[in-house]
């Protein structure tokens, strides 16, 4: 094949652009590169040449030289509103969203109703904090240009500043433009959600379905609608639908788990956990949602056997730590469940939940003195934090006769995860599972 630059003309640019850009489509950086190079040596001020060559060296990862070369464009095409979006886009890459808004205005002052200044200037707004400001500049854009795009960037807005009713207008107005329109009726189903309106929300999700029948996330999002309306027979066919594009779909086995328990159906239930084991054995989130159901169901013995299982293939999960806990408690074993949270926070110190936890579990036994250490070792690790300091201040205020005359150190209990301790909470677990 002969070189591409000899069937070039100097005079002609756009033609250099566009070969460069279909190497640069066909991810040939250093080609589209080289192309855009010899060009600019013809066609120095040529704005797209600048743009194009500055879209390269970013892709190479020099962002420092990609600013140069779109500086170089708008400064020499102060006019070309493309040069001032692409440099404005690099900027806001770099997160300096002052240096982006100061490149467009210019732009906007040029072309006051340009839509797509005017929604590259709500991003730079939104982006930098100033979500109303970002909403104004948005709603601009749409009186310029309303169209779908324009009325979803204004949904979003008003989503990020949690004013779902107008974030819904603004969708049903985009929806009336393009029917069919998958960012919107997302957002439509959202909303309707968010007001429990669950028909509606249903409604928008079977339009979405039809314009993407092969999503098999969709399909499980529409069957927990149908779920949370009580519909049973509707989500089981939303999971089969999923099931049969994707049929290694966890999200959708978790959710045909959920179907077989509401419909009190334990054996399929066990049977798809175990299918979703099967598959992946090492995945602690099936092992702590089924041994949910089985401890709603009173079925502790079986959530004692799955945990343990679980525990040895992830034995510093905090959400299975804290599901053993729960197991231990509802046997009345008060000691293993402490164990169990001091473990989880051994692995997650970090976490104010799990302070929480144990501390109204100590408090239950009425050690009011254990649970203040608690909640101050949980304050050391995690500074300020409201819900701890909220339980210090109860805790403080309680009467000095609940407390013991001296303060005992904590039970910091440290997982051995050795074979050996392994087989012993393999036991702890058999015998909180045995009914009395």
């Amino acid at each position: 094949m002969s070189d591409v630059l000899e069937r070039l003309a100097p005079e002609q640019p756009m033609e250099a652009v566009r070969f460069a850009r279909e190497r640069l489509h066909q991810g040939n950086i250093n080609e589209a590169e080289r192309i855009a190079r010899w060009a600019i040596e013809h066609n120095p001020s040529y704005a797209p040449l600048l743009v194009l060559l500055g879209e390269c060296v970013a892709r190479q990862g020099d962002a420092d030289a990609a600013a140069g070369w779109l500086e170089m464009a708008v400064s020499k095409n102060p006019r070309d509103i493309s040069a001032r979006l692409a440099y404005a886009n690099l900027l806001m890459d770099r997160r300096d969203f002052s240096a982006a808004d100061a490149i467009l205005r210019p732009a906007l002052a040029q072309a006051p109703n340009d839509a797509v200044v005017l929604r590259r200037l709500s991003d730079v707004a939104a982006r930098s904090g100033d979500i109303g400001a970002a909403i104004a500049l948005a709603e601009s854009a749409v009186e310029a240009r309303p169209d779908a795009g324009t009325y979803n960037h204004l949904a979003g807005l008003h989503v990020r500043n949690a004013d779902f009713p107008a974030a819904e207008k603004a969708a049903h107005a985009g929806l009336d433009l393009a029917p069919t329109h998958a960012a919107l009726l997302r957002r439509a189903m959202d909303c309707a959600t968010r007001r429990g309106d669950l028909p509606l929300a249903i409604g928008f999700a079977q339009r979405l379905m039809t314009e993407r029948p092969n999503d098999a996330g969709l399909c499980n999002h529409l069957a927990g609608l149908h779920l949370r309306n009580n519909d049973l027979a509707s989500a089981e066919a939303a999971v089969e639908a999923g099931l049969s594009v994707d049929a290694g779909n966890q999200a959708l086995a978790l959710r045909a788990i959920d179907l077989a328990a509401r419909r009190g159906d334990a054996k399929t239930m066990s049977e798809w956990a175990e299918h979703t084991i099967a598959a992946r054995p090492d995945e602690p989130a099936v092992y702590t949602h089924v041994a949910s159901w089985h401890l709603q169901f009173g079925n502790l013995h079986a959530a004692s056997q799955l945990l343990s299982r679980a525990l040895e293939h992830a034995p510093a999960d905090t959400n299975l730590l804290r599901r053993s806990a729960e197991l231990a408690m509802r046997r009345g074993h008060a000691v293993a469940a402490a164990s169990f949270l001091e473990q989880a926070i051994h692995h997650r110190p970090n976490d104010p939940q799990l302070y929480e936890e144990l501390a109204t579990l100590v408090l239950q036994q009425a050690d009011v003195g254990k649970a203040e250490e608690i909640v101050r070792r949980g304050l050391k690790h995690c500074p300020a934090e409201p819900a701890l300091e909220r339980r210090l201040a109860y805790l403080e205020s309680l009467p000095q006769a609940d407390r013991p005359a001296k303060p005992q150190p904590p039970a910091s209990i440290v997982p051995d995860d050795t074979q050996s301790e392994r087989n012993k909470r393999r036991s702890l677990f058999l015998g909180l599972g045995r009914k009395k």
